[in-house]
């Protein structure tokens, strides 16, 4: 009996591979779509686009939801991943440096186990001190660079950081108990209604859109968002959770290298320094989960 290759083997790794480099890739589209449309009305388009791709997906899951009032956990997740989207769409508006914004955001899970902590009562791991610590003193050297403080976008990053925890958080209560897919698309759906509301309230909308501005948002809602959430889903299916969490973290790293590529985007010494610190942070933090899971 052949053993299975090489790609086979390491199906579910190559996969989640692959997601990381589609979610990092949606810092470059968003970046492009934002030439031309409102940031607000573009997540709003982006996630209702999304939300209703998984609902065609999963369509009888989501009425089966519906039907049994499961719905109460998808909406509140979904508020709270509303919140992290405006946030974060309105500092990907005002950033700089688009690679630390997305160091700065992935600090979502250096903070998790803290709101885990608030929200669930979950004992804390040593290795989270050590992974905060490290985060601080990124933090302190970023805003080295920034001449002692942190500019509007990296404020707003940070927050979108700790709302992205919070619904990691809530996430990991009510996965055990939905499906992942509905509870996916409704939070999209919470998501792409709030921000298309606030558009429609506070934002202009151009008379005209050029086509290569709907081609970055399409791009942004069928690859950075549909099929990374699919290839997620298939690639978690096919590794260790440990496996998943460390390749999942590649995802600053990098957005941080197509912004170099694409934008010519240029870092300090200061701003490379931050940037490892949290990228360590993010290691040392899934460091307790790769060493439980080291035979899976």
């Amino acid at each position: 009996m052949r053993s299975p290759s090489l790609l086979a083997r390491h199906d579910g790794e190559l996969t989640l591979l692959l997601v990381s480099w589609l979610a990092a890739a949606g810092w470059v589209f968003s970046f492009e779509a934002l030439r031309w449309l409102p940031p607000l009305g573009f997540m709003g388009m982006r996630f209702l686009g999304a939300a209703l791709l998984l609902g065609l997906w999963g369509g009888p899951a989501l009425l089966a939801m519906a039907r049994e009032g499961r719905s109460g956990p998808a909406l509140r997740t979904g508020g709270v991943f509303a919140l992290a989207m405006v946030s974060w769409v309105l500092g990907l508006a005002h950033a700089e440096h688009l690679g630390v914004g997305a160091f700065l955001c992935a600090l979502g899970v250096v903070f998790a186990p803290l709101t885990g902590r608030w929200v669930l009562g979950v004992p804390l791991a040593p290795a989270t001190w050590w992974g905060m610590g490290l985060a601080a003193l990124g933090l302190v050297c970023l805003m080295g660079h920034a001449g002692g403080g942190l500019s509007l976008s990296d404020g707003l990053f940070l927050a979108t950081a700790a709302l992205g925890s919070l619904q990691f958080t809530l996430n990991s209560r009510y996965a055990s108990r939905q499906d992942p897919l509905p509870l996916t698309a409704v939070q999209m759906a919470v998501a792409g209604a709030v921000c298309t509301g606030l558009s429609m309230a506070l934002e202009d909308w151009p008379a005209q859109l050029p086509a290569s501005a709907w081609g970055w948002l399409l791009a942004s809602a069928l690859l950075s968002t549909t099929l990374r959430f699919y290839l997620q889903v298939r690639g978690q299916g096919r590794t260790s959770l440990s496996h998943a969490a460390l390749i999942l973290s590649l995802e600053p790293v990098w957005a941080t290298l197509m912004v170099l590529v694409w934008k010519h985007e240029q870092l300090g010494p200061w701003q490379w320094a931050g940037c490892g610190l949290i990228l360590l942070a993010l290691l040392v933090g899934r460091w307790p989960l790769w060493r439980r899971r080291t035979g899976d």
